[in-house]
């Protein structure tokens, strides 16, 4: 869809190369808004319960908080929903706290409040874009970091009226709304197709393919009944290799090698082949450690601590593992390919079975005694063959859906440059409320 330009527009910019609306106005970020610094709360009475929410740098767009404060209050840093928030670590992120009430903005964040709730709103629009640039120029060896004078130095292009601003707020909303609905859409779309994928991967490890095929009851809740000429074995007595691995000292750069052996973590688990990995070992190290060895292509590897506990991976080439991964491979009358399915269904069944507060996990013991559903390997090979045919189609549809979503996010995204600079006249597609 096509929007009309303004009929007189003039060069802005340092470069000139912009044509903004000839009658908009420069302004500073200052000239508009007034910029507040978060506070340096005292650690020490930071709590999960008591207290006021204080909103860091991970609690934009959220409508709750990680943690409260408990100390006195401090007038100057308390914040609303209505207050345009900027991340100063990091990727300067704009956001906002979506709780209901008041909150006490901690440092590393910074507040915007325009001399009006429309401009306010407009500024909204406008940051992302500039703060993208500060971003892109901005040099650090670590975290980098946004100061609150860089922020009120932000120059942008606007009406002079508070009518014309108030036009481009609610074109941007009303058609942003129509762009975030279509990726809700999308996204819907995606999860119900995750979902369906595993209910069809479920069935298959568990029932087979013959629909008519007579059944059993298994004797395992997860399993449920299975063909009555499937049998149900521990892990530990279908795998002839189980292990682990572990990780070298990281202050001894010799351990570590570009081009050496892919060392895979628990973050490098795709639930699929493993295509890419963060770090490589060296020979050096596999020779040192005897916890750390090379386990063959086709290996199923299952994470077994903290968050990721249950994701999987198949080893495409030789590799090493942390001491957070198992590994299963060399199977007696179970292919690897069978295995990676047979635990994506089980995930969580596995999961439940994690012990440990904060920092759950479940051991290599627990892998080994793991019952799984076992067809006879012919078709266990079949299942996978055909099974593999479905998924695929699932696959196709996702990828489809993600892109549209991208697609829609770009959209967005240059609809709201080109508004917020002037290159749509928005004045006679919507009202003019104030």
């Amino acid at each position: 869809m096509s929007f009309p330009k303004y009929p007189s527009t003039r060069r802005w910019g340092s470069d000139g190369i912009a044509e903004v609306p000839e009658h908009w106005v420069e302004r500073r970020l200052r000239d508009v808004a007034r910029v507040v610094n978060g506070f340096p709360f005292d650690s020490s009475l930071f709590t999960p319960d008591k207290g006021l929410p204080l909103v860091r740098i991970r609690d934009l767009g959220r409508d709750t908080t990680e943690m409260r404060y408990a100390g006195d209050i401090v007038t100057a840093a308390l914040i609303d929903a209505t207050d345009v928030l900027i991340g100063m670590d990091g990727d300067f992120t704009v956001g906002r706290w979506l709780g209901s009430g008041q909150a006490l903005l901690n440092q590393r964040v910074c507040c915007v409040r325009g001399r009006s709730p429309m401009i306010t709103r407009f500024v909204e629009y406008h940051l992302p874009r500039p703060l993208q640039a500060i971003n892109d120029v901005t040099y650090s060896t670590t975290v980098k970091h946004l100061s609150s004078g860089q922020v009120e130095a932000i120059r942008i292009v606007m009406p002079p009226l508070d009518a014309e601003v108030a036009s481009v707020v609610h074109f941007l909303d009303r058609e942003t709304a129509k762009i975030d609905a279509l990726i809700a859409e999308q996204e819907r779309l995606i999860a119900l197709l995750q979902e369906k994928r595993q209910a069809v991967i479920s069935r298959a490890v568990t029932k087979g393919l013959d629909p008519n095929a007579p059944m059993k009851d298994s004797g395992v809740q997860w399993i449920g009944c299975v063909p009555t000429h499937w049998s149900i074995v521990r892990i530990g007595r279908a795998f002839r290799s189980i292990g682990s691995g572990s990780t070298p000292p990281s202050d001894n750069a010799s351990y570590y090698d570009d081009n050496g052996v892919e060392w895979i973590n628990t973050g490098d688990l795709p639930d699929g082949p493993i295509s890419s990995v963060a770090r490589r070992v060296s020979s050096e190290a596999i020779s040192k450690f005897t916890t750390l060895r090379e386990y063959p292509a086709g290996a199923v590897v299952i994470a077994m601590y903290g968050a990721t506990i249950g994701k999987l991976g198949i080893l495409t080439r030789p590799a090493a593992v942390n001491q957070a991964c198992c590994v299963l491979s060399d199977g007696d009358g179970v292919a690897e390919t069978f295995l990676f399915y047979v635990m994506l269904a089980a995930r969580e069944a596995i999961i439940q079975l994690a012990t440990g507060g904060t920092q759950p996990n479940i051991s290599q013991a627990t892998v080994r005694a793991f019952s799984i559903p076992v067809p006879p390997i012919q078709e266990q090979v079949s299942l996978v063959a055909q099974l593999e045919a479905a998924l695929s189609k699932f696959d196709a549809l996702a990828t489809d859906a993600e892109s549209m979503i991208a697609l829609l996010r770009e959209r967005r995204t240059a609809l709201i440059t080109a508004a917020v600079t002037g290159q749509v006249d928005v004045r006679g597609l919507v009202g003019t409320a104030t």
